[in-house]
Parts: structure tokens; C-alpha cells; sequence
């Protein structure tokens, strides 16, 4: 990093001469008409162009001005042209001695795509405005300088001057200050905008005095595709479950494995070396830096390549990490990833990501309470860390219902963690209400003598006749065999019942964990909106009843008679 950054700092500048001519020629007015108090010298310069200090003359209003380098598009051409024979015969290497499938050629067209777009001052000054667009109304703590249309042309940009450092001149408890502002921003991008920085590097990130962080220079932008953000985080889910056949299926989607690959001998390779990866240590022995090199050394045994779409991705991650890592030795991206992933996954309706809520939640094919309170606590930053970067079966020691999580769980965002605990709850409490009733009508037969009880159970005995369709609800009935409408509990139903006792104590008696005073200010929300819960899972519970009801009546074990059915518990 330290020697990119001073690779970076040895670019010289040109002329100021030529910068101003530069300027008139692309805004058609004197320099002077336009700008005052310009800076004597570039206060920066960069390998396509250099930046000036001003004032606009109109308002007084401090601004950068960049100016293109004289005759780039001619040179950047040239050197695309040398690039291209290189990559052609890196491909002929490749092809001949190795299994990998990498196409340089169109990999080195994505990036020439990029560098001749970075080329057009007007396109960066357009990315910077849907930029800001997209990510200050959800990130507060991310700010992007505004820009100067009046004032922009193909090689010339005008935008607000910002006061602040950047973060190549930032020490590293500044850095790990801003670590968690950057990640979150540059994973809203990634994975919720489809919009990304592909040049994030500590020039073009700046610390506010208010802490903010800024973000400029967004000549290099990239875009991806909702399928592609959908396999990434479901990419991440797989990993965190060690459920390698998935990895190995996003791998597909996202095209790094070709459609129709072997999976039996890419699994076990891809396996262990993830395995490795996330043995010894949890989250402190993987990074992303680490693992795609760990998986590099593979390509030349199976038939990997770079999506071409993926080659500024993965540039800007590692870019990323390597920053965090200046102000944390022990950062790692994936799992610092892992709070912003666990809310998208319980937010988004995408098919792919409810397919991968599914997968954490009912892992072996059951609910799992303790997966929920972890991926909540996740999504509060509340992380565990054990064998795998993120142990899903394991709460952390302070986990606890927060004013966080409330809000979250009644919000528009927790709705379908709401229709989850609803259907749950409903599970629950049929469960309960079939075993309570079992357990009383098994009572109540020990308790009738056995002649009596042979008689009671006959069709059209029971006082409770009268009563049907409700009448295989009674005890008697049970002496007649099982009730069609509360059949008995299976064993693996029974695990429904502490899964309900798990989540009630999870939403009452682990917010005893909060101060009282925040608790007391709680509770009448609380049992406000759980009012509206507990009238879904009634009604839950009510329509799985009137079912088992009707479908007793529909498909009972009388035979048709004169056309119509016989009802069970009727008399003949």
C-alpha cells in the first residue's frame, strides 16, 4: 500500500500555462471572468489530470477545478493498443499449459470501457450526481461534494471545495475510525445501489471535521446486475453455513465457473481450501486479500475465469481492505460485511436472498429460534465469531432484545421476519393446544371406567354429537380414536414447542436485560404492535382449525350415501 501511494505521489504535474489555455478553450470565457484567487500551483496531480484551488468570481464560493492533461486520449489509446497484444497472448499461455478459461481480452475491454469514460469529465460529474442520489439519502455519514455543471465540460471539472484530510494522510486511529462509515457505504453500493466506486483509494476518500466521510473523484464507476448482488450475498450466507455445493453453484452464477462444470471435482478443492480459511481462529484468519489468493491456485487445475464485470470489483475490495487494514491489523472484510448482509437478507424479497433467509433460518429443515436472534444480533452488529466467520447456532454473550431490534422488527423493513414469527408462533401454538388436548382426553379415558368407556366411544353416543361439526374436539371422541381436527403431536412437531418457548423468551423476558427505565418506555409500544401479532397468529391459528374441520367434513371416513357423504360422528 505504501508503495502504490508513493508511486501515486511521483506523478508530476504540466504546465499551469497549458491547464489555463486548457480551461478557456473547453469553457469558452477568460479564466479570470470565471474563477479568482487560483492557486499558483496544482494542490494536486494524478496520472489524467491535476487540480487547482479557487474561488468562483459569481459567489465567492470555494472550488476545485481538475484539468485533463493535454493529448490523453491519444496516448490512452496507445497504450490500450500494446495492452491488448499482451493480453491476447497471456490468453495463448493460459490455454496451453493450464485448465483456467480467464478472457483477458475482454477483461482489458472492461477496463479500457472504464478509463475512456474516466477521460469524459461531464460522465464523472453525471456519476457524482447519482451517486449522491443514491447513497446520501441512506448513509448521513457519507458526504459528496457538489458540482458545477455551468462550469464542466469533457476536460474540465468544477466542485465544491472540501475541507478535509485524506485518509493517505491520516493516521491509523483516524482510519479505524471511519472503517465501519466505509464499508457500510461501499456495500450499500455493491450489493442494494448496483453502483460502485471501482477507485476507492485513499486519495479519493476524505475525513470531515465533523467525521463524515467524503467520497470524490467518480470518474471510474461500475454497475452491476440484481442476480449478480443477489448470488454475492447469498454467496456469503453458503459460506457462513459451509454449505459448499451452494458456494460452488453462486460461483456459477456469477460466472466465475462455467454452466455445467464437474461439481464432484471442484467441491473437495474449493471445500478444503475454504475449510482451511475459516479453521483456527474464526473471522482472524480469513480476509479477503487471502482467500482469493487461496483460490487462485486453483485455476490452473479447473476452469475458472474473471467475469470481465468482476475485474473492477475485485480491485475495489482489495483496494478496500488493504485501507482498514492500515487502521486494523486484525480487519476482515467478509466478516465485517456480515451486519449489512443479515439486514439486507431480512429485507430484501428478492427470490434468491427469501431463499437464502430460508436457508439460515431452517438449516436442517426446521425453524431455528437461536438463528434468528443471531442474524437480528447481526444486524445490530452483534457478532459471534467461532469456527465459521459467523457462528449462526452459537448468541453472543450480550445478546439481547435492543431498542435497536424492536424498532427493526415492527418497522416496514421487519415484515418478513414478522410473517416468520407469526407462522411460527401459529405452529406453536397448534402444537401446544393438540398436546394439551391429548394430555386431557388421555386423563379423562383412565379416568372412565372401561365398560363405559367402549360405549361413550360409539358413533352417536356422545352428548358432543349434537354438537358437530366440533364434536371430534371433545375428550369422548378420543375414546373412538384420533380427532381429525387436533390430531396427536409427531415427535418432530414437538420441537415447535420450544421453539416457542425460546421466542417468547427472547421478546419478554431477555428485555428484562435493559435498563428499566428504556424497558418502561418500551412496553406500551411493545404490546401495541405485538397486539397486531398475536390477532395475525390467532387468525393464523383459527384457519389451520377450520381447515382440519372442513377437510374432516370434505374427506371423512363416511361412505356416500343417495349422493351425499356421511359425516364422522353422525349416526348412520
Amino acid at each position: 500500500m505504501n508503495e502504490l501511494r508513493a508511486l501515486c505521489d511521483a506523478v508530476p504535474s504540466f504546465p499551469n500555462q497549458v491547464a489555463f489555455s486548457m480551461m478557456e478553450e473547453e469553457l469558452g470565457r477568460p479564466v479570470h471572468e470565471i474563477y479568482e484567487d487560483i492557486s499558483d500551483s496544482p494542490i494536486a496531480a494524478a496520472s489524467l489530470g491535476q487540480v487547482y484551488k479557487a474561488r468562483l468570481r459569481e459567489n465567492g464560493e470555494e472550488v476545485a477545478i481538475k484539468v485533463q492533461r493535454p493529448d490523453m486520449l491519444r496516448k490512452v489509446s496507445l497504450d490500450l493498443y500494446c495492452m491488448k497484444r499482451v493480453a491476447k497472448l497471456a490468453e495463448s499461455v493460459q490455454n496451453t499449459f493450464t485448465a483456467a478459461r480467464t478472457d483477458y481480452t475482454s477483461l482489458l475491454l472492461e477496463w479500457a470501457r472504464g478509463t475512456y469514460k474516466e477521460l469524459d469529465y461531464q460522465n464523472e460529474a453525471a456519476n457524482s450526481r447519482r451517486f449522491a442520489r443514491l447513497v446520501q439519502a441512506k448513509l448521513p455519514d457519507v458526504y459528496v461534494p457538489a458540482v458545477y455543471d455551468e462550469y464542466t465540460s469533457r476536460k474540465v471539472l468544477t466542485m465544491e471545495w472540501i475541507n478535509g484530510v485524506k485518509l493517505a494522510d491520516c493516521g491509523p486511529e483516524q482510519i479505524n475510525a471511519l472503517v465501519s462509515k466505509g464499508v457500510e457505504c461501499f456495500l450499500f453500493q455493491l450489493l442494494s445501489a448496483g453502483f460502485f466506486h471501482a477507485d476507492p483509494h485513499q486519495g479519493n476518500l476524505m475525513r470531515l471535521d465533523n467525521g463524515q466521510l467524503c467520497v470524490i473523484d467518480f470518474g471510474l464507476m461500475a454497475e452491476i446486475e440484481k442476480v449478480e448482488m443477489d448470488a454475492m450475498v447469498s454467496a456469503i450466507v453458503h459460506l457462513a453455513n459451509r454449505d459448499w455445493p451452494k458456494v460452488i453453484d453462486d460461483f456459477v452464477t456469477l460466472k466465475f465457473l462455467p454452466a455445467g462444470v464437474d461439481t464432484s471435482e471442484v467441491e473437495p478443492v474449493i471445500g478444503a481450501i475454504l475449510d482451511q480459511a475459516l479453521e483456527g481462529g474464526g473471522a482472524k484468519s480469513i480476509n479477503f486479500q487471502s482467500l482469493s489468493d487461496e483460490l487462485a491456485t486453483v485455476t490452473f487445475d479447473f476452469p475458472f475465469s474473471i467475469p470481465p464485470a468482476f475485474a473492477l470489483l475485485l480491485r475495489a475490495l482489495s483496494v478496500l481492505e488493504g485501507i482498514a487494514l492500515v487502521g486494523d491489523p486484525e480487519f476482515k472484510l467478509i466478516m465485517e460485511s456480515f451486519p449489512f448482509v443479515s439486514k439486507l437478507v431480512m429485507t430484501d424479497r428478492s427470490p434468491a436472498l427469501r431463499q437464502a433467509l430460508k436457508e439460515i433460518l431452517y438449516k436442517d429443515g426446521s425453524f431455528s429460534p437461536t438463528r434468528l436472534r443471531v442474524l437480528v444480533d447481526s444486524s445490530q452488529g452483534m457478532i459471534n465469531a467461532g469456527d465459521a466467520f459467523v457462528d449462526f447456532d452459537t448468541l453472543t454473550d450480550d445478546s439481547a432484545v435492543t431498542r435497536e431490534a424492536i424498532d427493526f422488527l415492527f418497522s416496514d423493513e421487519g415484515a418478513m421476519i414478522r410473517e416468520i414469527l407469526v407462522e411460527e408462533i401459529a405452529k406453536g401454538i397448534d402444537v401446544l393446544a393438540r398436546d394439551s388436548y391429548s394430555r386431557v382426553a388421555s386423563q379423562f379415558e383412565r379416568s372412565v371406567p372401561a365398560p363405559l368407556r367402549g360405549f361413550l366411544a360409539m358413533p352417536g353416543r356422545s352428548p358432543f354429537s349434537l354438537l358437530t361439526p366440533l364434536s371430534p374436539l371433545s375428550p369422548l371422541a378420543l375414546l373412538a380414536g384420533p380427532s381429525p381436527v387436533l390430531p396427536p403431536v409427531t415427535d418432530d412437531e414437538r420441537a415447535y414447542l420450544d421453539n416457542m418457548r425460546e421466542l417468547i423468551a427472547w421478546l419478554g423476558n431477555d428485555g428484562t436485560q435493559m435498563q428499566p427505565q428504556v424497558l418502561r418506555s418500551l412496553l406500551p409500544e411493545i404490546l401495541e404492535k405485538s397486539g397486531v401479532i398475536g390477532r395475525q397468529v390467532f387468525g393464523r391459528v383459527w384457519e389451520t382449525m377450520v381447515k382440519r374441520v372442513f377437510n374432516d367434513l370434505v374427506r371423512g371416513d363416511g361412505e356416500v350415501v343417495a349422493g351425499k357423504r356421511r359425516v364422522p360422528g353422525l349416526p348412520r
